[in-house]
């Protein structure tokens, strides 16, 4: 019932095994249908190709792991498969590179906060944070997650980020995206608390 009228039952389960992505209008009408936002299914990267969603899973783990020379490698393979020039791309990339070069010591602390500012700004202003109700992207709140772990404690500004980042982690409360506010909030204590 959930694909009828919107794709076929063997569609349906290659999308739900990863062993394929659909375009855009296919997953937001499932999404529809299950009466759930497509932020949920959000990816970094904006693109149909599977190989470059595995490659997405493979530069997360080894930035987490902090192994800059395969995050070089695996977003240089992305390169080469070819990514379409949308800003959601350029503003995934662009994270991915900067905190790799500030791990490996190719960045000071005021380069690094200077170029997580312009990526965010690729997409909105950085002004956004004042505001009291603004919808982000999970790639536009990871670059100001970002920007808060760098800026010392001692500025006014990184409460000023924390608290952004909590009201939004409050808002997906509210809206009961549930999963998405945990994992925010986790990622919000563990950079606070250390």
């Amino acid at each position: 019932q959930l694909c009828e009228g919107i794709c076929s039952v063997k569609t349906l389960r290659r999308i739900e095994h990863e062993h394929t992505t659909s375009h855009m209008p296919i997953i937001a009408e499932l999404f529809s249908r299950l009466n759930m936002t497509t932020e949920y299914q959000c990816l970094e990267l904006v693109t149909d190709n599977t190989d470059i969603h595995k490659l997405i899973e493979e530069l997360k783990a080894s930035s987490n792991m902090h192994q800059t020379d395969t995050v070089d490698s695996i977003l240089q393979q992305i390169k080469c498969l070819g990514i379409s020039d949308e800003a959601a791309n350029k503003q995934a990339i662009g994270r991915f590179s900067m905190l790799n070069e500030f791990k490996k010591g190719n960045l000071t602390k005021e380069q690094y906060l200077c170029a997580m500012k312009g990526i965010v700004e690729i997409t909105i202003p950085l002004s956004v944070i004042s505001e009291e109700e603004t919808y982000l992207t999970n790639e536009e709140l990871l670059c100001i997650l970002n920007i808060s772990i760098e800026i010392d404690d001692k500025e006014t500004s990184k409460t000023q980020y924390i608290n952004f980042l909590t009201k939004q982690c409050e808002a997906l409360v509210l809206n009961a995206d549930i999963a998405p506010y945990i994992s925010l909030y986790e990622i919000i204590i563990a950079h606070v608390g250390s």
